[in-house]
């Protein structure tokens, strides 16, 4: 088992969040390839697996399709962020979390300062802009700098809490379709 941070977060995290560039995509294309590239280095016979929570399965849509072959996915809550995901009973203040304060406090400190607001992880600013402004639209697929896992030929399985707030049925249907 390899487990690993996304730069910015966790191990990966600098003393400062500000001014480090770090995308969404960096966390598939740069971080995750990078570790599917390292594990099939040390073990090229071994059937690698997935194993993602929440954005962490999503962002390995973002592996190249010349990195090494993924044997099986699991998507523990994954979802895509999409507002009319949420959970009807939290959606009015999961909006105003996640698509109107993170964006204001980010461009005003130069990151998202989560663990101030009593979330687990701070973000960087690229990653907090991105999520509070990129998933309005119920078609992922008009979000040009998204993509799916379509690439990946892979078992894949998807797993979800009922009382889950982000992770409901519809967007675990809605990652499943991608």
């Amino acid at each position: 088992t390899i487990t690993y941070d996304y730069r910015g977060i966790g191990g990966s995290r600098g003393k400062s969040l500000k001014n480090l560039a770090a995308a969404i995509a960096d966390w598939g294309s740069k971080d995750c390839a990078a570790v599917l590239n390292y594990a099939y280095q040390l073990y090229p016979g071994a059937k690698i697996q997935v194993v993602g929570h929440s954005i962490g399965g999503i962002v390995t849509g973002f592996v190249s399709s010349d990195a090494p072959r993924i044997d099986r996915l699991l998507f523990i809550s994954p979802h895509t962020g999409y507002l009319g995901d949420y959970a009807s009973s939290s959606r009015l203040k999961m909006f105003a979390l996640w698509h109107l304060l993170m964006p204001i406090v980010t461009r005003m400190v130069g990151y998202f300062p989560g663990r101030a607001l009593g979330l687990p992880e701070d973000l960087p600013a690229q990653v907090a802009l991105e999520w509070g402004r990129r998933r309005f639209s119920w078609s992922l697929d008009s979000d040009a700098s998204y993509r799916s896992c379509s690439h990946i030929d892979a078992n894949a399985l998807a797993l979800r809490p009922s009382d889950d707030l982000f992770a409901t049925e519809s967007a675990v249907r809605r990652v499943e379709q991608r």
